[in-house]
């Protein structure tokens, strides 16, 4: 064959492709025939009988702030809905329903098997050329190119299958090399086991000499408790026979007594006995007398509860029903709700109206006198400085009064010594000085409390006291205000 002629050809070998040898089709269809397989339900089925799901509503489709109910109310009104829609499905459809479910959890897709040998190579792999499928029918003018290729064709082949039984003796020897190490290593390891096995051969022979050694012990302490149960068994009969013996003389000696000295009680208990019964008939009468009584008493008693019971619910269906669970009281209870629930950033779980409403007061309470603390300095400012003048205003009254009663005094000294002496009386009178008695402080203290308690106070001393100092209505006014009372 000449270089000029092979110039020519050009044959393009596309990527060896596996494929199994039997179709997925196929293998398939043998599968569902060997076994019952469960197939996929159809689109149709399953849009038919499927669950119900609980698709909750979305706050952005309500239109109104009143339609927007508590979470609890709604949740509840949804599962009663889904509850009647699940009662009213009947039995077949119910199982259709669970059938269809389970198919569909249940299928599973046939799996392609994509693990082949090396040898298999498609039918048609020697049949396309540049992507084109070759025609059966050659034309003459094309023979010769058709045969170059052919043998080209069959040489590439002749070439893969020989690179495979390389391979394939490549793998061979690989494999003894492999057999050789583990019969090696399985060599060692049964000498191993036979050195455990002797091992525990000699353990198990030790414990058979030690337990032969305690089988002969034990032997010996159970003939041992044998010679004390048959000692036990002789000292319980002996037991036994004297406590029959016991016994016989014990009856004996209980006739005697009961026969023979008792008779003349056992008539009197008979005519207590009789007397009890009397008794007990004469009160068991008044006892049913008494029961007839408080049996009269509950049906009063029942008829009364049942008009309460009437008038009470006549109050909570009317009054209480309109007071409390109007669209009014619903309106607030949300506001209020929505209310805490930005300014505390957290949900009024578990609580009253009462109490939301009480912490929103508080709130703005304690929001309201900071917002006044931080804008009134100046009418603080303004207030002390009007105490502090007044406080000085009533140190110089205080002063003043001093004085005037000073001079009050003085006044009437002097009117006494520049007086004219009575005929009647004596030019000098004697002094007598009488023995002055010191006074505690404890008799000081309890003056004062009696004086303040006698002491009725103004309102403008409740003022003073409210405002300027930490007085309270239980304790005494004596230790802020000092009451004096002098005579002019």
């Amino acid at each position: 064959m000449d270089n000029h002629d092979i110039d020519f050809v050009t044959i393009t070998i596309p990527k060896l492709k596996l494929y199994a040898k039997e179709s997925v089709h196929k293998r398939s269809l043998k599968k569902r025939i060997a076994e019952k397989v469960i197939r996929k339900p159809s689109e149709a089925s399953l849009r038919k009988y499927s669950l119900l799901d609980v698709k909750p509503l979305q706050v952005d489709s309500f239109q109104n702030d009143d339609l927007l109910y508590s979470f609890s109310l709604y949740a509840k009104k949804q599962n009663s809905v889904k509850l009647k829609k699940l009662l009213a499905i009947d039995l077949i459809e119910k199982y259709k329903i669970v059938n269809t479910d389970l198919r569909k959890r249940l299928y599973i897709e046939d799996t392609v098997d994509d693990v082949l040998a090396i040898t298999d190579i498609d039918k048609g792999f020697y049949r396309y050329l540049n992507g084109r499928p070759l025609p059966e029918h050659i034309p003459i003018f094309k023979s010769l190119k058709y045969l170059l290729s052919k043998q080209l064709r069959l040489k590439h082949e002749v070439g893969c299958r020989r690179d495979c039984v390389i391979n394939i003796e490549v793998n061979h020897r690989k494999e003894l090399e492999m057999f050789d190490i583990s019969t090696k290593r399985y060599l060692e390891q049964v000498k191993l086991l036979d050195m455990f096995i002797s091992e525990d051969y000699n353990k198990s022979m030790e414990c058979l000499k030690k337990w032969e050694i305690l089988q002969v012990k034990v032997n010996a302490k159970i003939l041992e408790l044998k010679n004390l149960a048959t000692d036990k068994f002789t000292i319980i009969s002996r037991l036994i026979g004297l406590e029959y013996m016991y016994a016989a003389e014990q009856q004996q000696l209980h006739h005697f007594t009961y026969v023979t000295h008792l008779a003349p009680h056992a008539k009197k208990l008979k005519g207590d006995i009789k007397q009890l019964k009397e008794c007990n008939a004469a009160d068991s009468a008044a006892v049913l007398h008494m029961i007839n009584l408080f049996k009269l008493q509950l049906g009063f008693a029942e008829e009364n509860e049942s008009q309460l019971k009437a008038i009470f619910f006549k109050v909570l269906n009317g009054l209480f029903f309109d007071s409390v669970g109007a669209t009014d009281v619903l309106k607030l209870q949300v506001h209020l709700e929505f209310c805490y629930e930005k300014v505390y950033v957290d949900k009024p779980t578990s609580m009253p109206i009462f109490a939301t409403a009480k912490a929103l007061e508080d709130y703005y309470m304690r929001y309201s006198y900071k917002l006044d603390a931080m804008h009134n300095n100046k009418v603080k400012q303004a207030t002390s400085q009007y105490i502090e003048k007044q406080k000085k205003i009533l140190r110089r009254a205080k002063l003043a009064a001093r004085e005037l009663r000073l001079f009050g005094r003085l006044e009437r000294a002097l009117l006494r010594a520049h007086a004219p002496i009575a005929s009647g009386q004596p030019k000098s009178v004697p002094v007598v000085h009488q023995p002055t008695k010191r006074r505690t402080t404890r008799q000081f203290t309890k003056g004062i409390v009696q004086k303040s308690n006698k002491h009725e106070l103004t309102e403008t001393e409740i003022e003073y006291l409210s405002l300027f100092t930490d007085w309270t209505k239980d304790e005494d006014p004596a230790h802020y205000i000092h009451f004096v009372k002098e005579d002019d």
